[in-house]
């Protein structure tokens, strides 16, 4: 199954192949369709460092960690390809409590 990441670029390529065959409409479609997913998708799309995880959460590096492996195995956590830290899915992060 592909990512939602995948899926909207698939789609905005497809939109560009459109708008170069003059299909103008049906480009615009599909970039409409794509923008409101990101919208309405941010906190599923959006990635955080392990340090804004916690200042999210208000949780420790200790409590992330442990949570990790299953976080991973569920595609919610992933190690940054260049640096190799840690991220995590901000909608699997919980919010501090006020």
């Amino acid at each position: 199954m592909a990512e939602l990441e995948e899926v909207l670029a698939r789609w905005l390529s497809d939109a560009a192949v459109l708008r170069r065959n003059d299909e103008k409409a049906k480009a615009s479609l599909l970039e409409r369709c794509s923008h409101d997913v990101q919208l309405a998708a941010a906190d599923y799309l959006s990635w955080l460092t392990e340090e804004k995880a916690m200042v999210k959460s208000g949780k420790s590096r200790e409590w992330l960690r442990k949570r990790w492996d299953k976080m991973r195995i569920d595609g919610n956590a992933k190690l940054n390809r260049d640096s190799k830290s840690r991220l995590y899915r901000s909608c699997a992060i919980p919010r501090q409590q006020d």
